[in-house]
């Protein structure tokens, strides 16, 4: 066992106790596959969700949902701190419920201690409301420029309303900003803490290469070599506009008339980034949705950020998500679940209908391929570590 997976068990014996530990043993042992080294876990409760028992976790991010299905493995769902727009514990007795509302719909954890349950929603609800704050400062920038000035009649007794009225409201705004401000940095300061704790972890980091990642100026004839190497090995193709080059591993698929996911690269002579394709193809249209991963026995439901692209020709139609793990913490979590799995299917969600293909072993071995290309174009390139 790994430093980074002591680090979790211990958390998670310290928030669950023991005898919760034990017997949410399957669904702890997965989190290390599920976020990042420096992703800090700010509190577990055990919980029951449909009736089924499960882990609800909140990072300093997002919530994440591990749910024992027994027979068909683990079901994973995650919840953006930027999609929740409320989250409320209704505590009775002993016991109490967590309500999530994100959009349209509502999230209920049940059968949770009163006392857990009531801290987790304090935390949770000091990041919503640190998000909340910095969006209406965003979106007021400026506002409080002038004040606005009254008629030229005797109205001074309104103006002077008026204006004690706005001062007392910047004063709340102050205070309220200057408490979630402390907040904030405490929690930057335990942040620091355990990432130093994490800084030995030999699990894979994901890496900003595409925009402003603030790399170390590479050794210009270094990467020269490494391109040099690439085009060797891999399938390569330049854009000599852009002065790019496409990487693909050789069993990538070089047309529309494949299923699956696949990793490809952008490459410059200073600059180094990851694609990562969802390809299904068909007889049918099944306007895809979102996806679903059976990873061994692991469920990862993934909603895209990108556009799917559709299009067809000759009685066959092709559905294609083209986005970057870069910017994309649960994207980047599966592909580093898939690359070392045994096992994985693919579930293409339509409005309507799904269709399910196999992820075959060869590009099961492929993804493996290009994480470890990758990481050496990470020591190339001098590429940082991108925080989340």
């Amino acid at each position: 066992m790994n430093s980074f997976s002591q680090k979790i068990e211990q958390i998670a014996i310290n928030q669950l106790g023991k005898k919760d530990f034990f017997l949410l043993q399957n669904e702890i042992n997965v989190i290390p596959k599920l976020i990042f080294p420096n992703e800090p876990i700010e509190g577990m409760l055990k919980c029951n969700s449909n009736y089924k028992t499960g882990l609800l976790i909140a990072t300093n991010k997002r919530i994440l949902f591990i749910e024992n299905q027994t027979i068909h493995g683990l079901n994973v769902y995650e919840f953006s701190f930027s999609e929740i727009d409320n989250l409320s514990f209704n505590p009775n007795t002993e016991f109490g419920n967590i309500i999530i509302r994100i959009k349209n719909r509502v999230e209920l954890f049940e059968n949770i201690n009163s006392e857990k349950g009531y801290s987790f929603s304090l935390l949770i609800n000091t990041f919503l409301t640190s998000q909340k704050i910095d969006k209406q400062f965003q979106s007021s920038k400026g506002s409080f420029s002038g004040i606005p000035k009254a008629e030229k009649v005797d109205l001074e007794g309104i103006q002077e309303n008026k204006v004690n009225t706005l001062y007392k409201k910047r004063v709340k705004y102050a205070i309220i900003f200057s408490i979630v401000l402390i907040l904030v940095i405490v929690k930057i300061i335990n942040y620091s803490e355990y990432k130093n704790d994490l800084s030995t972890t030999s699990i894979p980091i994901e890496y900003n290469a595409q925009s402003n990642f603030n790399a170390i100026p590479p050794d210009n004839k270094k990467v020269l070599e490494f391109i040099a190497k690439v085009k060797k090995n891999y399938k390569v193709s330049y854009d000599d506009i852009e002065k790019t080059y496409w990487v693909y591993d050789r069993s990538n698929p070089v047309d529309v008339t494949k299923n699956g996911i696949f990793v490809y690269f952008g490459m410059t002579e200073s600059n180094f980034w990851s694609r990562i394709k969802i390809q299904y193809f068909g007889d049918d249209w099944l306007f895809i949705k979102n996806y679903s991963f059976k990873i061994d026995n692991v469920v990862v439901d993934y909603q895209p950020t990108a556009t799917i692209e559709r299009d067809n020709k000759s009685g066959y139609v092709w559905e294609i998500l083209d986005e970057s793990p870069l910017e994309n913490v649960q994207l980047d979590s599966i592909w580093r679940l898939l690359e070392n799995c045994n096992n994985a299917k693919l579930r293409f969600r339509g409005d309507k209908y799904h269709n399910d293909k196999i992820i075959t072993k060869n590009q099961l071995k492929s993804l493996k391929r290009m994480r470890a290309l990758y990481e050496e174009a990470r020591e190339i390139y001098g590429i940082k570590p991108k925080q989340y």
